[in-house]
């Protein structure tokens, strides 16, 4: 087995610095520890790991969007009107159409949105169901490279259900910062 060297641990510690979490890989422990101090030069390399960072969901996308949005400042979500504007540095950030401050905001889940063609109306992050004109339905990430433009000659996408986040995101209040 081979030892940490003093510039693979600067490396490893710089990537939990930027928001990666260090755990022992599947076999040595299954679960990210907390209570640990972590790897040194006398530590087996194969031993470790770096789960990477979650990438955070692009909310400035939905401005004035007219997606239906869901709102909350605790456990509970309130179906409400769009978001209009984002202040990061405030308590409450997410201001929706009429004007209320909210800690939290996505867009509606488990809801069917008509889609009339264009552009996906999500940025990256979210998964869900995409609905066809044949009838039939796909579960992919939302924002994937498929053509969402609306063609009646063809099988086209008409609408959407956001089911969740994909693997590997996050909303910017799931940061920690």
């Amino acid at each position: 087995m081979s030892k940490f060297t003093a510039a693979e641990l600067v490396e490893f510690y710089q990537k939990v610095a930027d928001g990666g979490v260090m755990s022992l890989k599947k076999g040595f422990d299954d679960e990210p520890q907390n209570n640990y101090v972590g790897p040194n030069m006398t530590s087996p390399v194969e031993y470790w790991r770096i789960k990477p960072a979650k990438k955070l969901i692009d909310m400035a996308h939905f401005i004035e969007s007219g997606i239906d949005f869901e709102f909350s400042d605790d456990e509970t979500w309130i179906m409400l009107a769009g978001l209009v504007e984002i202040d990061l540095g405030c308590k409450h950030p997410y201001t929706n159409i009429i004007g209320v401050r909210w800690k939290q905001c996505r867009p509606r889940m488990n809801h069917k949105m008509f889609h009339d063609g264009g552009e996906c109306p999500l940025p990256e992050g979210f998964y869900g169901k995409v609905y066809y004109s044949d009838g039939g339905y796909a579960l992919l990430s939302l924002n994937t490279k498929i053509s969402w433009e609306r063609d009646l000659d063809c099988i086209s996408i008409l609408g959407y259900e956001i089911i969740g986040l994909a693997d590997g995101w996050a909303y910017p209040w799931e940061s920690g910062e």
